[in-house]
Formats: structure tokens, C-alpha cells, sequence
């Protein structure tokens, strides 16, 4: 195991550390620097297997800067870092899903601990972070993704953007939850939401097909080909999904359908 001080410790030697341009000289803290969402975290962490084998290079990588600094810290044992940030499936590289991981464990909440995972946004999760520290006023905060690299800021802790903290479970950890250990669901205080994505059928191709093909994947434990495809196999997932949760079962993947499958 790991403690909350060995991932700050490699949390404070990459500041400074710029994202790159393009695909290379991604070990150089400040070489090739630009604003094409190129990094040394997004490379070591595909290498290494996580989010389903899917490359997240040129993303947006705030959750790959948090997920890095745990690897590092497990000894690059994917499994344990995994554990110890409670990502209990592929995803993780997306704020809503690492947020939800916490929430499905009963470790998420409104209050700031010493490497905590804090969370910001207007309507949702939009951007996150490493708690360095924190005291009544502040929580002070290491993150990737921000103007470009990586940077500590601070903030007021009622500052309405923090959408709380995800709490990992580090060695020696006495993180109590602020929810009720009798509490069958612990994610029954999500907010369910309304959703605006692209209405997907039978023929439907493209990237939001991926993204429903993973999340089916997820929620199923089926084997679809994750190809952007939207055919017959799909089609049997997407029926088997509205049939299981009570939906209108017609194949066509609409508002309730997404709601259900991002919410569930």
C-alpha cells in the first residue's frame, strides 16, 4: 500500500511540467510545449492498460495527471492504484465516471482530506484535482490540466465550483463516510440529470456509438466490439439494457435510454 503523502510527493515534482504540442519529447518537463493535450501520463497509463486499453492522448488530462501520480505511487502496480482510487471498472479518465467510482463506494462527499480527489464544475464534473492541504478558509490543490501543465492553486472552500472530494483508501486510512452505513444504495444522493447527446439507431455511426458500445459494455458485462458501429449486436445490447431497467424496449437509444445508462 501507499499513503496520501507518497502521491503528493510525486504530485510536487511534476509542477512546472508543460503539456506538449504534439506527440513528442513528452519526458521534458517544458520542451515542446503548446496546447495539444499531449503528455507523459496519458502515454504511461495506456502503456500500463488502464481505461480499457483506450488511449487518451490529446485529451483533456486532469483525471490521467491524478491516476499517474497513484501509479507512480503503487510502484506502477495498475491493480492496487485502481483499488486504492476506487475505480471498479475501465473508466475513470472522465470526471462524472472517477466521481461516481468514489460515490459507489460510499467515499465521496463535501468535505476535504489530505489527497483527497476534489472535483469542479457549473452544471457537473468538468475539471479535478490533488488536495495538497487545507485548513478553514482554503483548500489548497495540485492539478494537471490547468493552463496548460501542471500547477498548484488555491481556493476558498465555499467556493461554489468545488463539487466535493473523493476520498481513496490509502494505507492507515480512517476516512469515515458522511452517509449512513446502513444505506443500501450509496449513491441515492446523485442528483439524476437531463442530458443532451446525439439519438442513436440501427446504423448509427461514430464516436457516440463507441461511447454507448463501452458504457454497455460496463453495465451488461457483455463483449461488444467496441467499433463505432451501431448493428445488429448493439441493437441486442441496447434492447437487453431498456428490458432490464424498465425502458421503452425499441432499440432506439433517446433521452430516457441515456439518462439511465450515464446515471445508473
Amino acid at each position: 500500500m501507499y499513503t496520501a503523502d507518497d502521491v503528493l510527493k510525486i504530485a510536487r515534482g511534476e509542477i512546472g511540467y508543460r503539456e506538449k504540442k504534439s506527440n513528442s519529447q513528452l519526458d521534458d518537463p517544458t520542451a515542446n510545449a503548446g496546447s495539444g493535450n499531449f503528455t507523459k501520463y496519458s502515454r504511461d497509463l495506456y502503456s500500463a492498460g488502464y481505461y480499457g486499453g483506450h488511449s487518451k492522448q490529446g485529451f483533456a488530462w486532469c483525471c490521467c495527471f491524478y491516476d499517474w501520480c497513484h501509479w507512480i505511487a503503487s510502484g506502477k502496480d495498475r491493480e492496487l492504484a485502481q483499488s486504492v482510487t476506487c475505480q471498479s471498472g475501465i473508466y475513470g479518465a472522465a470526471c462524472n465516471y472517477s466521481a461516481n467510482y468514489y460515490r459507489a463506494k460510499n467515499r465521496f462527499d463535501q468535505t476535504p482530506s489530505v489527497g483527497a480527489q476534489v472535483y469542479f464544475g457549473s452544471d457537473g464534473f468538468e475539471h479535478t484535482g490533488i488536495v495538497e492541504r487545507f485548513d478553514d478558509t482554503y483548500i489548497y490543490t495540485i492539478e494537471g490540466n490547468t493552463s496548460d501543465g501542471v500547477s498548484s492553486k488555491q481556493y476558498k472552500r465555499t467556493n461554489a465550483r468545488i463539487k466535493g472530494y473523493g476520498h481513496p483508501f490509502y494505507d492507515g486510512d480512517e476516512y469515515q463516510a458522511d452517509i449512513p452505513a446502513s444505506e443500501s444504495n450509496p449513491r441515492t444522493d446523485s442528483t439524476i440529470v437531463k442530458i443532451n447527446a446525439f439519438v442513436l439507431r440501427k446504423g448509427s455511426k461514430g464516436k457516440a456509438v463507441e461511447t454507448l458500445q463501452i458504457l454497455l459494455n460496463h453495465e451488461l458485462d457483455c463483449e461488444l466490439e467496441v467499433d463505432g458501429a451501431f448493428g445488429n449486436y448493439t441493437l441486442s445490447a441496447v434492447k437487453q439494457y431498456q428490458t432490464e431497467n424498465s425502458l421503452s424496449v425499441d432499440g432506439v437509444v433517446g433521452e430516457k435510454t441515456w439518462t439511465s445508462i450515464i446515471n445508473n
